[in-house]
């Protein structure tokens, strides 16, 4: 049986110092770089941050990782379980090229979708249960949580610590007698190593960012964080509201958003400044206080409703709606998807 994570983590104390001292160095050969080769961004229009500040330090991260993940053999021994590692290094690499030119709204979405369509070729389950038109809904809900972090990536250090949280509320669930099977270590391994990364960046984004992750960061944490939670569910060892509820403080402002601006006929893949936290920001609540705030709901809140649904304590309905529901009148209260001045 699978050590317990407490007991792993501490296994793997020299890996996870060195994961977070290599997130730490590469991070400032990005920045060094971004500001070299002009990957800034720059204050004004969207951006609401008063100072140009370089971009891509998800690369940083996403290189720490996975220099960690292949050293620690947290990979599969075959194509199926290691589809959703390619998956990320694909988003990984489609964020990256964004930075560098951005692409149109349309042909990332076209990439987004081919990046899931390969990845779910090669780790399509063997679990009759999941019939095609699940698995089709499952790869829509995945696509927009993913797109959800690169929306909601505009608050120094906001999606580092909603990842962490989010980290942390999968290792606390999927515990080793809900599945001892041999995946499990490599899972945990890699959730692990990715919080050590993170932790190692969060220096250069909080509490006044000098390094934005970029699409590359956030594009790659919100699929990291994805194929985390699903291959658990996949496997019948995490519940599917659990997982949703975990997701919840990323996902509903976008949502609710998404769903207004769709309902006054608003270009829903341009940019914007129409979500709750941009209000935030506009009225001058700090960045910091925002992204402590979400990652204080998601610990208190999110993740011991998402344990009490795991261990069934709570019907699913109504422990993913005790979560969903504050989030939502926070949402709409702050403005979110109501058109910006």
């Amino acid at each position: 049986m699978s050590q317990q994570p407490i007991d792993l983590a501490a296994s793997l104390a020299g890996p996870l110092a060195t994961t977070a001292v290599a997130a730490v160095v590469l991070a400032e050969i990005v920045r060094r770089l971004a500001w070299r080769f002009g990957v800034v961004d720059v204050p004004g229009g969207r951006r609401l941050h008063a100072r140009p500040t370089p971009r891509g330090g998800g690369l940083a991260v996403a290189l720490a990782w996975a220099v960690g993940s292949v050293a620690m053999h947290a990979t599969g021994p075959t194509a199926a379980e290691n589809a959703p590692m390619l998956a990320v290094l694909g988003f990984a690499g489609l964020g990256l090229a964004d930075d560098i030119r951005p692409l149109p709204a349309w042909s990332r979405l076209a990439a987004q979708v081919a990046i899931v369509c390969v990845a779910a070729a090669f780790g399509m389950p063997d679990d009759p249960s999941w019939s095609a038109a699940s698995l089709v809904v499952v790869a829509l809900v995945g696509l927009f949580v993913i797109n959800a972090f690169n929306f909601v990536d505009g608050a120094d250090g906001l999606v580092p610590l909603q990842v962490l949280a989010i980290t942390g509320g999968l290792l606390i669930l999927v515990r080793p007698e809900s599945a001892a099977s041999p995946w499990l270590h490599a899972w945990q391994v890699r959730q692990w190593l990715l919080a050590a990364a993170l932790l190692g960046f969060l220096p250069f984004n909080v509490p006044k960012a000098r390094l934005f992750l970029g699409d590359v960061g956030s594009l790659m944490l919100g699929s990291a964080c994805v194929a985390a939670a699903l291959e658990p569910v996949l496997r019948g060892a995490l519940h599917p509201a659990a997982a949703l509820a975990l997701f919840s403080v990323i996902c509903v402002d976008p949502a609710w958003t998404l769903l207004r601006r769709t309902l006054r006929r608003a270009p829903i893949l341009q940019a914007h400044l129409e979500h709750g936290y941009h209000r935030w920001l506009r009225a001058g609540v700090s960045h910091l206080r925002i992204s402590l705030g979400a990652a204080a709901v998601n610990a208190l809140l999110a993740v011991p409703a998402a344990w009490a649904i795991q261990r069934g304590v709570l019907d699913p309905a109504l422990g993913l709606g005790l979560v969903v529901l504050p989030i939502l009148v926070v949402a709409i209260r702050a403005g979110a998807g109501a058109p910006a001045q």
